[in-house]
């Protein structure tokens, strides 16, 4: 799933990238310096993963992995800056939505729900870009991200006895994004661009207890890894 996405990402940029090279033959210089805002859209990749142990030890452990893609929309703004003919340098800040909850089972010798959702995230990074021709922006970027990282565990056990372990959590996380894209100018005020980020919000622990006086719990990290691949247009001021 995450391998045909980025596929169809990079088409994305093959032919904004050819149509912007084959239309900017003629016509005045675009001068990428300024404010700008804009709106994004296309699809987060789940690539996270988690384990779980009991706490105390010895017990059965488990470990798997989410690989769900979902929608996501959101906005964003920034400024560039022009240096010369070649280069434009500047800061960008995104907030997006995402709502769907992805779950991961394991059945034997007890069964296991782990559940994640990421409510929404956002970054905050630098851009760095070469400009191939004036109206075609190549770029890397990457800086900081945040995110609503939701997680519930439930491991139930039902021989030699009955036994539930149920746990949650919820945190704002905090981690990095890198990743690059393209923007082409359409006109002096609009643009389109594609991007892929890798955004990583590192690892939550969420405690799970069957509810009994026996001091029994289990803890499971829940490592949170998203591909985000979209397509965006932007309005310069």
């Amino acid at each position: 799933m995450k391998r045909s996405l980025v596929a169809v990402l990079m088409v994305s940029l093959l032919v904004i990238g050819s149509f912007a090279v084959a239309a900017d033959t003629a016509g005045t210089d675009h001068n990428w310096t300024g404010f700008y805002v804009g709106l994004n859209a296309g699809a987060a990749i789940n690539d996270s993963s988690y384990t779980f142990r009991p706490q105390p030890p010895p017990g059965d452990t488990g470990s798997g992995d989410f690989n769900n893609a979902c929608f996501t929309a959101g906005a964003q703004g920034g400024y560039n800056y022009q240096i010369n003919k070649q280069f434009v340098i500047g800061v960008e800040a995104d907030f997006n939505y995402k709502g769907e909850d992805q779950s991961s089972h394991i059945n034997s010798p007890f069964t296991s729900t782990i559940t994640q959702k990421v409510d929404f995230f956002g970054t905050f990074r630098p851009r760095v870009g070469f400009l191939p021709t004036s109206k075609l922006l190549v770029y890397v970027t990457g800086g900081l991200a945040y995110g609503d990282v939701r997680s519930n565990t439930n491991i139930l056990y039902t021989v030699p006895i009955l036994d539930n372990y149920i746990g949650s959590k919820s945190s704002m996380q905090v981690g990095w994004v890198a990743g690059g894209g393209i923007e082409y100018a359409l006109s002096p005020n609009w643009s389109i661009k594609a991007e892929y980020l890798e955004v990583d919000l590192g690892s939550q622990s969420c405690t799970s207890s069957d509810g009994s006086n026996c001091g029994c719990t289990y803890i499971t990290d829940v490592k949170t890894l998203e591909g985000i691949a979209r397509l965006g247009v932007n309005y310069k001021f």
